[in-house]
């Protein structure tokens, strides 16, 4: 059995100028601006040398839905090299990847059309997922995860509603919204 020690990250959080996401469309509305975060979109070859330094095994972050697919049913190839390059300077180093394929963020196409609360939207993400498992897969990633803490988005997204889509329940009535978002994550799995 492997013993793994790293680090995680999200990548809306620490790449910057994504302007695809939902989130950036709430930037300076109701969400704090990201700006270029940590601009490691530009500076991932930076970041593997410092993982080896500090003797990491195992480095876990996110994939962006919305740099893949910034417009639905087309893949941005560009960003999907990108992402591969960096994950197998990763696995070239030592370091296994631990691939995350959806945290917090969707594509801001994704929300205009009802994003999680729509069933027919599961589609969409389960392209996605395909593309990144079959891709990522290739080159020798074996850990996925798939969803990254779904419950907070939904108690962030539809309860508390300080996240994107901000549609805090008003009513018992609405817990089918819920339903649906955990119907459509199940989906997901299978």
């Amino acid at each position: 059995m492997n013993f793994y020690i790293g680090f995680s990250i999200s990548s809306y959080q620490t790449e910057g100028n994504n302007l695809f996401t939902d989130w950036y469309h709430f930037e300076g509305k109701k969400l704090p601006k990201s700006g270029k975060a940590c601009n490691l979109w530009e500076r991932y070859e930076e970041l593997v040398p410092i993982l080896k330094d500090l003797n990491v095994n195992a480095f876990r972050f996110s994939i962006e839905w919305s740099r893949i697919f910034p417009e639905k049913e087309k893949i941005d190839y560009k960003s999907l090299r990108r992402y591969i390059k960096f994950t197998s300077l990763l696995i070239d180093n030592g370091i296994e990847p631990f691939v995350t394929i959806w945290h917090f963020t969707n594509p801001k196409w994704f929300l205009d059309n009802g994003g999680w609360e729509e069933k027919g939207n599961i589609e969409d993400f389960v392209e996605y997922a395909d593309t990144i498992i079959s891709n990522f897969s290739k080159i020798g990633v074996k850990h996925f995860i798939v969803f990254n803490e779904p419950l907070i988005y939904i108690l962030s997204s539809y309860v508390i509603g300080n996240w994107p889509p901000f549609s805090k329940l008003s009513s018992i009535k609405e817990i089918n919204k819920i339903k649906t978002i955990l119907d459509n994550i199940h989906s997901a799995y299978k």
